[in-house]
């Protein structure tokens, strides 16, 4: 299976930022450390993309590859955010287990975060498509 490596990373991603990350409480002892896993999993997210539009059998510059690559990254960490802004407004109320392990922070980080994936899809793309 292709995926398997992308799919690990994101997974490995998703464990060690929001169960490891929130245990150890790493949040409070790093700065930014948020960042890092917004950076590593659009790393992960624009190599499953580049996966998964199978570049391989069609003939896209490798600019158009860049663009689709980063656009789809970018949807995801969108999506991503918005849920993380939903949860905190919501769950306090109705998942109290959920807000614990799944909460945003104000516009700046949720804008933050959202460029340091894109940042990250970007990186890949730069680094991972050859031609």
């Amino acid at each position: 299976m292709k995926y398997k490596y992308p799919i690990g990373l994101g997974f490995a991603v998703l464990f060690v930022g929001v169960f490891v990350s929130g245990f150890l409480d790493w949040a409070f002892l790093v700065p930014h450390i948020d960042k890092l896993y917004h950076f590593v999993g659009g790393i992960a997210l624009g190599w499953f993309f580049y996966i998964y539009f199978s570049f391989e059998t069609v003939s896209f510059s490798k600019f158009k590859k860049i663009i689709i690559v980063v656009s789809a990254t970018c949807f995801v960490a969108v999506l991503w955010e918005y849920a993380e802004r939903l949860s905190t407004i919501y769950s306090p109320e109705h998942a109290r287990w959920l807000y614990h392990w799944f909460k945003g922070g104000d516009l700046t980080d949720t804008l933050l975060d959202i460029l340091a994936g894109i940042t990250g899809g970007l990186a890949f793309a730069l680094l991972g498509i050859d031609k």
